[in-house]
């Protein structure tokens, strides 16, 4: 039998079901990558802080995460890089993007001369406006009084007081008053309270609980040495000229510490002078590097910008980067527990405090 070969019908494939829409694009993303190339085009940021050498480490990671875009950065105390900032736009000359300056020097002395544009209008990313991200929620972090000029990131205790305790025992010191015993006489050096914030904040705190007097007491009585080298503070007490440092930023100290220069250092928490804080951002005006600036103060508040902060100079306020220390970290109910200087409408008091300073130590 013969059988013949036939070829098979082949059905036709069914077609194939419509592909899924790609997931649409978030618009920031794309208006992140547009900016980051402009700032790219600037090819420069120059941005003012205080001193520390955690601060150029944070410079540093600005410039790896976006190449091309050097950062000039001067580590200069507040109280020294203001009147030349003024000096400056006196002259015409607009040098700066950003500064890190505490808010006694923002609110007191730049501010009114209009050096700051608002930076609430440049930041376009989600995760650093995400009121879950930060401590108290991201309203919290502006401390002027229109929420849209200057953002805190830190979240630390603040304490002025730093002793060495081979010269004066910690049990010795429960209060600022303590300070005020005959036995310190002569043997406190302080930052100057009639220019820099560093003193003349926390003395705020212990005038609103022991009246003006308190002043006189600590400074004339108790002659304590006035300093307007930060940096020279620290060092006295590291060094043990000093028993007693009030003032200077804990970064200063931390350096001394480091080198091996500190090893008695010790920081004391006193409820009547600690306050509760952290470091801030602004904006400056006309800044001749619009891109990289409004680049740099997104990055600054994202988790990436804040792990390095915390690792190198201060905790973040933001909630998902590690603490780096505990012992400043606040604790839950610090904000009722503790003084918070920094704010806008707390500025007049600290401003009262170096007006009867100014007084006392003519």
């Amino acid at each position: 039998m013969c059988l013949s070969w036939r070829p098979l019908a082949l059905r036709p494939l069914p077609p194939a079901p419509p592909a899924a829409p790609a997931a649409a694009r978030p618009e920031w993303e794309a208006a992140w990558e547009g900016l980051a190339a402009d700032a790219r085009k600037e090819g420069k940021l120059v941005v003012h802080s205080l001193p520390g050498t955690g601060y150029r480490k944070l410079m540093d990671a600005f410039e790896e995460a976006f190449p091309g875009i050097a950062v000039e950065h001067s580590g200069v105390f507040a109280s020294t890089w203001a009147p030349k900032v003024l000096q400056e736009r006196g002259a015409g000359v607009y040098a700066w993007d950003v500064s890190l300056a505490p808010t006694i020097t923002g609110f007191s002395a730049l501010d009114p001369e209009g050096a700051f544009d608002p930076l609430r209008s440049m930041l376009i990313r989600p995760d650093v406006m995400d009121d879950a991200t930060w401590q108290g929620g991201y309203e919290f972090g502006y401390l002027d009084n229109q929420k849209k000029f200057v953002y805190s990131f830190g979240w630390r205790l603040y304490s002025p007081l730093w002793i060495n305790t081979d010269l004066a025992p910690e049990s010795e010191i429960k209060s600022f008053k303590d300070l005020l015993a005959p036995k310190w006489k002569g043997k406190i050096i302080s930052t100057d309270p009639r220019t820099g914030g560093a003193a003349a904040s926390p003395l705020s705190i212990a005038r609103g609980k022991y009246g003006s007097e308190i002043i006189k007491q600590f400074y004339v009585d108790q002659e304590a040495v006035i300093s307007r080298e930060p940096r020279q503070v620290a060092e006295f007490v590291a060094r043990g000229r000093y028993a007693i440092a009030f003032g200077a930023t804990p970064e200063l100290y931390e350096d001394f510490q480091k080198e091996g220069l500190g090893k008695s250092l010790k920081r004391v928490f006193l409820e009547d002078v600690t306050s509760i804080g952290g470091e801030t951002v602004w904006v400056m005006n006309r800044a001749p590097h619009p891109n990289a600036t409004k680049l740099y103060v997104n990055w600054l508040l994202t988790q990436q910008a804040q792990r390095v902060y915390a690792k190198e100079i201060e905790n973040s306020s933001r909630k998902d980067v590690p603490i780096r220390s505990q012992e400043t970290y606040p604790p839950p109910g610090a904000e009722t527990r503790y003084g918070i200087t920094d704010r806008e409408h707390t500025i007049p008091l600290t401003e009262e405090v170096r007006v009867i300073a100014r007084d006392l130590l003519k």
